[in-house]
């Protein structure tokens, strides 16, 4: 545990907040977290990280018997890495620019670009070290586990994780070493909480540690807080139109699932996350803004989603909704806060299921969620108070 000898002002976030990922859950998340730790009167810095994992030829393609066939693979995989770079350069000119401008004009980055090599250069200009939201502890997808274990913050330093998700209901994607490296990390923390239930379970359980449950960073601030974001942009052609608004991440099922509740409920639905635009054999997509995205949510007659964000904004702006599981995603998030808000009759294992419900008929007592709400609210921020104080 540490023990500050000086007062907290800049406060380091650890998330995955990248404009690259194109994802309007982590940007919001990561704009609530740093609103939050700000309205209590700290200085948010956001770490510009760049961890990346160099590639190599495997060893079934140096394995050859021959000197031609290693240069040929290695000529292949130079080719392979130089169309792929080409390729996600063209993806990211199409759908990551209106990522870009939120985060210029809403997220505090760290004015550095943060590597393995300077990363420990941050205790020399930063008070204290937090991380989260999101699934920043998943084995399978953390870009550098060791570092979002806050490896780099030394002993004087706070070490506080907040809302931080392991996005799946259990440890098993992780081999030994690296379980036991993390066991060691997650111990020298001041302040640890994660935002569903079974990450009380992984942390109590495997890592031998007790966690605290808190609100997704989102859910602490209120529908007028995002108000910046949504007034940004006109969203005079939605007041009078009446839809279906379908935010679903798994492309395959996202146009037969706008078209059957189109049909059901007898209004247009509209795909809400951007245009497919078609390139060679590849599909890109032209992301709406953040402020779109939100307007599309606000007013939307029903939302069907499988994104835990989308429903949390359906929450904020008090929508008729339903929420789609997706495994491969984790559902785990899902299930904590819908039981949270006493709305897990809107999660639903697929479309047939959600259809059959007819839950679009089902009006939301909105009331009694945010009294629910508000009892967590409050204990959340205490939790922050508490973790720097």
């Amino acid at each position: 545990m540490s023990k500050s000898l000086h007062p907290l002002k800049k406060i380091g976030i650890m998330t995955l907040s990248h404009t690259s990922n194109m994802n309007y859950g982590a940007m919001l998340q990561c704009f609530a977290l740093c609103s939050t730790i700000e309205s209590l009167g700290f200085d948010p810095y956001v770490i510009d990280w760049k961890f990346r994992k160099r590639q190599t030829l495997s060893f079934d393609d140096i394995a050859c018997v021959s000197k031609v066939n290693y240069f040929y693979l290695c000529f292949r995989r130079f080719l392979g890495i130089k169309l792929k770079f080409i390729l996600e350069r063209i993806a990211s000119c199409l759908g990551e620019k209106p990522f870009k401008i939120f985060s210029n004009l809403f997220i505090p980055y760290f004015p550095t670009k943060i590597t393995r090599k300077n990363i420990s250069d941050l205790n020399n200009q930063l008070d204290a070290f937090i991380v989260g939201s999101d699934q920043v502890w998943r084995y399978s997808s953390c870009p550098d586990l060791n570092a979002f274990f806050l490896d780099f913050a030394d002993d004087a330093h706070r070490k506080i994780s907040y809302a931080a998700s392991f996005g799946i209901d259990q440890w098993n994607e992780a081999p030994e070493d690296v379980t036991k490296r993390v066991r060691e990390l997650i111990g020298r923390f001041d302040a640890l909480s994660v935002r569903e239930s079974s990450g009380l379970d992984i942390c109590h359980s495997v890592f031998g540690v007790q966690a605290q449950f808190v609100l997704d960073p989102t859910l602490l601030l209120s529908e007028t807080d995002y108000k910046p974001i949504y007034e940004s942009e006109s969203d005079a052609d939605l007041n009078d139109k009446d839809y279906v608004a379908c935010m679903v991440l798994d492309a395959r099922k996202s146009a037969g699932i706008c078209d059957s509740l189109s049909k059901m409920i007898g209004i247009p639905a509209i795909s809400i996350r951007g245009k497919d635009i078609n390139l060679l054999t590849l599909t890109f997509i032209r992301y709406n803004s953040v402020a779109r995205w939100l307007n599309y949510i606000r007013h939307a007659r029903f939302v069907v989603t499988d994104s835990y964000h989308c429903g949390i904004f359906c929450i904020l702006f008090k929508k008729n909704f339903a929420l789609l599981t997706n495994k491969k995603r984790g559902v785990s998030r899902m299930d904590s806060f819908l039981t949270l808000v006493g709305q897990r009759n809107r999660l639903f294992q697929g479309l047939d299921d959600l259809l059959k419900s007819e839950i679009w008929h089902q009006e939301i007592d909105y009331i009694q969620v945010e009294t629910k709400l508000n009892v967590v609210r409050e204990k959340s921020r205490e939790f922050l108070i508490n973790a720097f104080n």
